[in-house]
């Protein structure tokens, strides 16, 4: 019980820009005052189709950028750090791998589906317009 009442706060994905949290960080209204967030992505809907939340992050280009975000799941270290690793390739202009990479340091016990990753590296390849898709390979994925 004493433990269910402690408060956390979201992780820092970028300082100052954006966020993963919990539904519980979303309905917070004293956290938001805080930490200033104004904007929400919101990955907690029922909707297991990876290209949702890859729409979820695109329709939102010229009002996320440079705000304080807060990407929202059920599934803090899934779906959300797929929104956070889109967010990255789209507006930090990292590749796949490096945002990967960049997300593995902060957020260590993270693992998305592998089906994620290759909506991922799609998505980066639509975006980027590379002549060629440059998903992970298993060992960037499982840092061997």
């Amino acid at each position: 019980m004493e433990l269910e009442s402690f408060s956390t706060y979201p992780l820092e994905v970028l300082p100052n820009v954006l966020y993963i949290g919990t539904v519980q960080h979303a309905g917070d209204r004293k956290l938001h005052r805080q930490m200033n967030i104004v904007a929400h992505i919101n990955c907690a809907l029922d909707n297991d189709d990876p290209i949702f939340y890859r729409q979820n992050v695109t329709g939102k280009e010229k009002r996320l950028r440079g705000q304080r975000v807060l990407i929202i799941s059920k599934w803090m270290f899934n779906q959300s750090v797929v929104i956070a690793i889109a967010y990255l390739i789209k507006y930090e202009l990292m590749s796949l791998k490096d945002a990967w990479m960049y997300l593995r340091k902060i957020c260590i016990p993270m693992q998305p589906s592998w089906n994620f990753m290759i909506q991922l590296a799609e998505f980066e390849y639509n975006l980027q317009r590379t002549d060629k898709l440059i998903p992970l390979t298993e060992d960037d994925y499982y840092e061997r």
